[in-house]
């Protein structure tokens, strides 16, 4: 109700005032959203999602950018009342395939990274190391 950006987009179709325009998840991002609650997920990747309780059960969210020291922070501080996937664990999950992946997946699966961590997170030793196994893969196409 109180962004401009979002105020202006045209409405689509009436529903619940306050609730019926949507703001691309690009923006959100920009303005340095880190989670919408209770709608379905705009983009794919299990590591995207965040539960948090609260009385009754769990309300799910989306990430839209994963901060580790928040995600830490909130871990600590609220141990039995958020579930999440640690990224960085996943991410070296991830990197361990690598081997077994296109340079297209590999590629890909970089620009989400990038998108959803390395922008946000000072670990440039696994971004480095991405990076240059693609690029690797890239200068030796035959090579596994």
């Amino acid at each position: 109700l109180t962004d401009a950006y979002i105020a202006h987009i045209k409405l689509e179709k009436r529903g619940r005032p306050g609730h019926e325009k949507g703001a691309p998840m690009e923006y959100l991002i920009q303005r340095g959203v880190h989670f919408l609650f209770m709608k379905p997920p705009m983009k794919p990747g299990e590591y995207r999602q965040v539960y948090f309780r609260v009385e009754g059960g769990f309300v799910h969210a989306e990430m839209f950018t994963y901060d580790a020291e928040l995600m830490k922070r909130l871990g600590r501080k609220f141990p039995d009342s958020i579930e999440y996937i640690d990224f960085e664990s996943y991410l070296d999950e991830w990197m361990q395939t690598m081997p077994t992946l296109t340079v297209d997946e590999i590629a890909a699966g970089y620009e989400e990274f990038r998108d959803f961590y390395f922008l946000h997170n000072d670990d440039s030793e696994r971004e480095q190391a991405i990076i240059s196994y693609l690029q690797e893969r890239l200068e030796h196409p035959q090579d596994p």
